[in-house]
């Protein structure tokens, strides 16, 4: 996909203070790296680990590391812009998919034709009283390490939503950048893990930790350019 904008510059150089901690020893800083060199990095933008790190290497290393960061960077901005541009691509064409789900005359296949087409998740299942669907799920856990990664345990799962306590407590539209979708109900919410075959006892304890199969409240994954309003709209003719 072509790019019409791929002026990254300031926004590029401004991503790359993202990091670890700059912390003790002056006098590892010291062995290649002067106080003002250090000055220097920091108001470029690198964050404190980067600079113990680089200032512990040679200077070839220094910038290795240097052109490593702005690569990285420029890739991540370059994501970011291709992401946008499906967006833009395909929002219209999902609005009138959803428009006409909601012309349609109010009755459980239609509904149920709406909710696929509004949710991130397939197959949904659209009951009297519950609405769930299949999604994968991840449990991020460890460390950050150098490249500001850390690991995550993903696996298959089902979310039902029960609709005879449930209250909507929060929806907001996505701001590219800023902010994603939201639309936090509470309420009786179950998770099944559907797969956990080829994950190790180490990765399921994670899982369990951070993706409980029981939940008071949940944000309901709406994909981008749908308002979480005209969701909620939706979900009323069934929780009221």
């Amino acid at each position: 996909m072509k790019l019409t904008n791929t002026t990254f510059g300031v926004k590029t150089v401004a991503c790359i203070a993202f990091g670890l901690l700059i912390a003790q020893s002056s006098q590892v800083l010291a062995n290649n790296c002067s106080m003002q060199q250090i000055d220097k990095y920091l108001d470029r933008g690198f964050s404190h680990q980067q600079v113990v790190t680089m200032c512990a290497s040679s200077s070839e290393s220094i910038q290795e590391q240097i052109q490593v960061e702005v690569q990285k960077q420029v890739q991540e901005q370059v994501q970011v812009q291709v992401e946008e541009k499906v967006e833009q691509q395909v929002s219209q064409q999902v609005r009138q998919q959803i428009q006409q789900a909601s012309d349609l005359p109010v009755s459980g296949s239609h509904d149920q034709l709406y909710f696929a087409t509004v949710l991130k998740g397939t197959p949904v299942n659209l009951e009297e009283d519950s609405l769930s669907y299949e999604t994968r799920e991840c449990a991020v856990y460890g460390e950050i390490d150098i490249t500001e990664m850390r690991d995550k345990a993903c696996l298959p799962t089902r979310i039902t939503i029960y609709f005879n306590d449930l209250k909507v407590i929060s929806a907001q539209k996505g701001i590219p950048l800023l902010r994603k979708q939201q639309l936090i109900v509470k309420g009786t919410i179950k998770r099944e893990y559907l797969d956990t075959s080829y994950l190790d006892k180490y990765k399921m304890i994670e899982v369990k930790k951070q993706l409980s199969l029981s939940m008071s409240s949940f944000n309901i994954p709406v994909k981008s350019g749908i308002n979480p309003n005209d969701v909620v709209a939706r979900l009323n003719r069934f929780i009221n």
